[in-house]
């Protein structure tokens, strides 16, 4: 959290908690959206190397088809959505 910055007296800020506590709240979800997104490119990698490994393009697993897009992305979607397998 950023660290409130001292006031002169007289020259103070109107505060709303409401507001700072919606704020708050919203820059720990932001971080935690952030940290998520990160760990979902590293396991994008991880899968794509594996991918590569055993030289597939597409592989279906557990009601997924797991397709290698490009040399560095994968797609992820349901078996059961009929459009282009």
């Amino acid at each position: 959290m950023a660290r409130a910055q001292a006031e002169l007296r007289g020259m103070e800020r109107p505060k709303v908690a409401e507001i700072e506590k919606a704020a708050d709240d919203y820059v720990r979800f932001r971080d935690k959206h952030k940290a998520l997104g990160e760990e979902k490119k590293a396991a994008a990698e991880v899968l794509v190397m594996a991918m590569n490994r055993a030289k597939l393009t597409k592989y279906r697993y557990d009601g997924q088809i797991i397709t290698l897009l490009e040399v560095e992305k994968v797609q992820v979607k349901d078996a059961d959505d009929h459009s282009e397998d």
